[in-house]
């Protein structure tokens, strides 16, 4: 069985068999993957200037070539596929983008600005969850996912968190500054710190989670 994984600089293909591994690329940022028919489709930032334009990275693992397609996000920090919809979030400027046809025809929506800094989306029942960073004390901002009308917000649930796992009755997030695992729960709206990493060198950032069985 092979993953993917997209970090800064490298994009892997990892075998949890064999433990063997290969670059499949080595120029740039990536963020948000999905496959899809034996292609890799993943965000591609070539440098760390959030002004510049961001594309599409599409990878074939069969002749291990790829293509790139241009988009208009700019900053883009998530992109998810949710039944026959694909949807990536531009950070810089708060606009969500979504296509039906695979990245043919595309449409947008405003859903927040530049200083909300929205790093996470996520999809449940009817809902899209959004996780704005806030360059400090975060939210959980949700719309309706057809007509994208805000629903509700759990507001402060951390300090500068990344990503959203549904898990029990709410979800599993990470404060990523103070290396917590933290579980909001949407009945009672209250936040469980679950564990704390404890690094050495007292340097703490954490980013990505992903929930298994």
């Amino acid at each position: 069985m092979n993953i993917t994984i997209s970090t800064y600089g490298k994009l892997l293909n990892y075998n949890l068999i064999n433990h063997e591994y290969y670059d499949i690329q080595n120029d740039g940022l990536y963020y948000g993957t999905i496959e899809h028919n034996n292609k890799i489709y993943t965000i591609f930032r070539p440098n760390t200037n959030m002004r510049d334009r961001n594309y599409i990275k599409i990878i074939d693992t069969i002749i291990n070539k790829s293509s790139t397609l241009s988009i208009s996000a700019l900053h883009t920090h998530e992109m998810i596929k949710h039944e026959h919809t694909i949807y990536w979030i531009s950070t810089f400027d708060g606009i969500l983008y979504y296509t039906d046809d695979f990245f043919i025809t595309i449409n947008s929506k405003q859903l927040a600005t530049h200083n909300n800094h929205i790093n996470t989306i996520a999809i449940k029942n009817n809902y899209l969850y959004t996780l704005f960073h806030n360059k400090g004390k975060s939210d959980i901002v949700i719309f309706d996912k057809t007509t994208f009308q805000h629903h509700c917000t759990y507001s402060n649930i951390g300090i500068k968190c990344h990503n959203i796992c549904f898990y029990k009755n709410g979800f599993l997030f990470l404060e990523s500054d103070k290396g917590y695992l933290s579980y909001f729960d949407e009945n009672t709206k209250s936040v469980e710190r679950i564990f704390c990493f404890d690094f050495l060198n007292k340097r703490v950032f954490l980013k990505g989670l992903l929930v298994v069985n």
